[in-house]
């Protein structure tokens, strides 16, 4: 099988609307949403290039070839394209513009990005555009985050004021002192600086599923969400976490003790 051809998923498992499409849909969406609500903020959620980040062993499609994507990548690059099918393009593409490829598809993540902050700035302009992204570091999976995702940090800090990397300790099949290391080496990714933006908020695992997230692993990644240049965090999902009295005395004790450290 090569690169380009077809991706075939097991039973079970889902795949995103591509992000070059559904964009005036969306962003009819955010402007409405802003003039009816007085809100704080928006985050967006799992705007990337398809991958099943949150598995151990995620699947790593080629994506996008369509017409859209083929034209657009195309006129933007200034490459022309063989008059092939779609998989000779693809293979056309990823054999001699690869690297023009991958930087155009982190281009279209950022485009989304600057779009929505322009509507934000337009309508509530101290409003924080937030993500929940991916929390890969530069070298996981072949560098995976950028080339199949499209996270391109250094573009995202651009017009992202809060980053909430999704490190599901359990989900990802980590350990939960990973989710410090994770937050520390995002920090230095971004160069955060605390009291500036752009921010960091992560979002960790209270959620059973797999398995058992214990009140000592939630007590665990809910402080190493707080790691590094760390400004808060929340968990997935709250309602886990309500349900479950230990965890909710856990989050109340952390959350207390934050407060504490600002003065609060």
């Amino acid at each position: 099988m090569t690169r380009a051809q077809e991706l075939r998923l097991p039973p079970g498992l889902w795949v995103s609307a591509l992000p070059n499409r559904f964009r005036k849909y969306r962003f009819d969406q955010l402007r409405d949403l802003l003039l009816e609500y007085d809100l704080d903020g928006v985050w967006m959620d799992y705007v990337h290039w398809h991958a099943q980040f949150e598995d151990p062993e995620p699947i790593l499609p080629e994506t996008c070839f369509c017409k859209h994507c083929l034209n657009s990548f195309s006129k933007d690059y200034n490459i022309r394209l063989p008059d092939a099918t779609t998989t000779e393009k693809a293979e056309y593409i990823l054999t001699n513009h690869e690297p023009a490829w991958r930087k155009w598809r982190c281009e279209v993540i950022y485009d989304w990005t600057t779009n929505i902050k322009s509507i934000m700035t337009e309508i509530k302009p101290n409003a924080l555009l937030g993500l929940y992204h991916c929390p890969w570091d530069d070298d996981e999976f072949n560098g995976a985050r950028e080339r199949i995702l499209g996270l391109d940090y250094d573009l995202l800090k651009k017009t992202v004021d809060v980053f909430s990397p999704m490190v599901y300790h359990q989900r990802m099949g980590r350990e939960p002192n990973w989710v410090e290391d994770n937050i520390v080496w995002f920090g230095k990714k971004i160069d955060a600086e605390l009291g500036a933006y752009p921010k960091i908020w992560p979002i960790v695992q209270a959620y059973n599923e797999p398995g058992i997230v214990t009140k000592e692993a939630f007590e665990t990644v809910l402080r190493g969400g707080l790691a590094g240049k760390s400004t808060g965090v929340m968990m997935f999902t709250t309602q886990a976490m309500a349900e479950d009295e230990a965890k909710t005395e856990v989050m109340k004790k952390v959350y207390k003790e934050l407060l504490e450290s600002h003065g609060e």
